[in-house]
C-alpha cells in the first residue's frame, strides 16, 4: 500500500543516536524520479517493521523533500525461508526453555502461507528436528524440545545452511538462540562463514542472558545479519515477533527530485519508538548511466560506460555458465545449486590481451581494461545471483599483467582461496566471486 509522506520537521545535518538506518540502494536512473530502498534497526540491532510513513523524513542536499511515497513490502528476493535454531543444551534453564518455545510459536504465527520455516534444537546432537520444511505448522510440536548435552552451535548452523540451500527461495535466514558459547562442534568458525556466504544465508543471533557474543558477532558479519542480547527470557515473545516483522519488511521511498543534474546527497531520518537515527548516501542525478553503489559498502558508485559497436566480438561473447564452488561438506548435506547465468556485455575499448577468464562452459577474452563483473545488468560480465554484488570486482590490464580489484562487495573476492583487495594475477589463478569461480588463462 502506498502512502504519501508528511515529513516531520527535523534538521538534516544533525545525526541522532538510537538504532540504525541502512540505505541499501538508491535508484536515480530516470530523473527526476528517485527511489531509496532501506531497512531500519533498533538499538538492539533488530530489524524494525511496520513503521508508519510519518516516521520518515527525507532530505536532498539538506533540503526537506515534500510528497514522498512510502511503501513497506516483502523483500524482492521472495517469500521467507527461515530456520529457527534453539539451544537445547543442559545449561538452558526451565524458564529460558519455556521462553524460547513460546517465542518460536509466536514467530510461526507471524508468517504468511508462502513462507517456509523449520524448527530445530541443538544440544545432545547438532540436529534435533521438531518441525521441518513443508510440514504443517503445528506449534505444539515445538513443546518436544528438551534441554541436555553440549552446545554444538557451529555444527547446527552448517547443517541448517545445508537444508536452506535445498529450498527454492533465495531469501534465506537463520535465527539462532543460545545461552552459551560453542561447545563440541566439529566445524571451525571459518567453515561456518564459508557456508553462510556461499549460500547467501543471513544469520541472526539471539544471545540469552550474559553470554559472550564475540563469536556470534563474527559469524553474522558474513551476511547482513545481526546479534541481539536478550536479558530476560520473558522478552523472547516480543523479540521473535519484532524479528519477523523486520525480516519481512523493507521500505521504499520515492519522490520527484527538484535537484539538478549532478552529484547530490540524500539523508533519511527515522524517528519511532526505539529508533532515532539517520543515514546519508551520495547519488548522481541525470547524465550517463550509473551503476548504483553496493548497499553494504560505503564506497562510491562506479560509473561504467557501456560501449557499443564491438560487433566483431559477438561470437566470443556468448552466454557462459559459471562454475560453482564444490558443495561444502555439511552435516545436513547441502545440494549444489544450478550455475547462475553469465551474460557478457560489450567490454571497454582497447587492444586484445593474451589473457581470458575461463568458466565451466567457455572463456571470456579480456579486451581493454576496467572490465567490471557484477550483478548489475550494465556490468561487462553479469552474474545474476544474490551472492554476487552489483559491482563486485574489476579486472585491469597494464604492462605488468592482469589485476583484480574488489569493489567493496558484500561477500568479498578471493584469489586461490585468500581474500583479495587489489591483486596482480598469475595464469592459473582461481578467482572466487560469491558462489562463482573463474580461472585466468591465456587466450587461444
Amino acid at each position: 500500500m502506498a502512502t504519501v509522506l508528511a515529513p516531520a520537521a527535523v534538521v538534516a545535518s544533525q545525526p541522532t543516536p538510537g538504532g540504525r538506518v541502512d540505505i541499501r540502494d538508491v535508484v536515480s536512473e530516470a530523473p527526476p524520479a528517485v527511489q531509496v530502498l532501506l531497512r531500519v534497526y533498533d538499538g538492539a540491532g533488530l530489524e524494525v517493521g511496520g513503521l508508519r510513513p510519518e516516521t520518515f523524513s527525507v532530505f536532498e542536499d539538506d533540503q526537506l523533500v515534500q510528497n514522498v511515497d512510502v511503501r513497506a513490502s516483502h523483500p524482492e528476493e521472495g517469500p521467507l525461508t527461515v530456520s529457527l535454531l534453539i539451544d537445547t543444551s543442559g545449561s538452558m534453564r526451565e524458564d529460558q526453555m519455556r521462553g524460547a518455545i513460546d517465542g518460536a510459536k509466536t514467530f510461526l504465527g507471524t508468517l504468511t502461507p508462502e513462507d517456509q520455516v523449520e524448527v530445530y534444537g541443538f544440544g545432545r546432537e547438532a540436529e534435533q528436528p521438531v518441525l521441518q520444511f513443508g510440514e504443517a505448522r503445528d506449534p505444539a510440536r515445538i513443546d518436544a524440545l528438551t534441554p541436555g548435552g553440549d552446545t554444538p552451535m557451529r555444527d547446527a548452523i552448517v547443517a541448517a545452511v545445508g537444508r536452506l540451500a535445498q529450498q527454492p527461495s533465495p531469501n534465506r535466514a537463520i535465527i539462532l538462540l543460545t545461552d552459551g558459547e560453542d561447545d563440541g562442534s566439529l566445524n571451525p568458525p571459518e567453515a561456518v562463514l564459508d557456508a553462510l556466504t556461499a549460500n547467501g544465508v543471513k544469520l541472526y543471533g539471539l544471545a540469552l542472558g550474559g553470554v559472550d557474543t564475540a563469536e556470534l558477532v563474527q559469524l553474522t558479519a558474513s551476511q547482513p545479519g545481526r546479534v541481539a542480547t536478550v536479558t530476560d527470557a520473558s522478552q523472547l515473545n516480543s523479540v521473535y515477533r519484532d524479528m519477523s516483522a523486520g525480516l519481512a519488511s523493507e521500505y521504499r521511498l520515492a519522490w520527484e527530485s527538484t535537484a539538478g543534474v549532478g552529484d547530490h546527497t540524500i539523508a533519511v531520518h527515522v524517528m519511532a519508538p526505539g529508533v532515532d537515527a539517520q543515514a546519508t548516501r551520495s547519488f548522481t542525478l541525470g547524465g550517463g548511466p550509473e551503476i548504483p553503489p553496493e548497499p553494504e559498502s560505503s564506497s562510491a558508485g562506479i560509473v561504467i560506460a557501456v560501449v557499443a559497436g564491438v560487433a566483431a566480438l559477438g561470437a566470443l561473447l556468448a552466454v557462459l555458465l559459471l562454475r560453482r564452488k564444490p558443495a561444502l561438506a555439511t552435516v545436513g548435506g547441502a545440494r549444489p545449486s544450478a550455475p547462475a547465468p553469465f551474460t557478457p556485455t560489450p567490454p571497454p575499448p582497447g587492444p586484445a590481451s593474451p589473457f581470458a577468464l575461463a568458466g565451466a562452459n567457455g572463456t571470456f577474452p579480456l579486451i581493454g581494461s576496467g572490465i567490471v563483473v557484477g550483478r548489475d545488468p550494465r556490468a561487462h560480465i553479469v552474474i545474476d545471483d544474490g551472492t554476487v554484488s552489483r559491482t563486485h570486482a574489476r579486472f585491469d590490464i597494464d604492462p605488468n599483467g592482469v589485476w583484480i580489484e574488489d569493489l567493496g562487495s558484500a561477500n568479498g573476492t578471493k584469489v586461490n582461496g585468500a581474500p583479495a583487495g587489489r591483486e596482480l594475477l598469475n595464469v592459473g589463478d582461481v578467482i572466487s566471486l560469491g558462489d562463482h569461480t573463474l580461472t585466468l588463462v591465456r587466450s587461444a
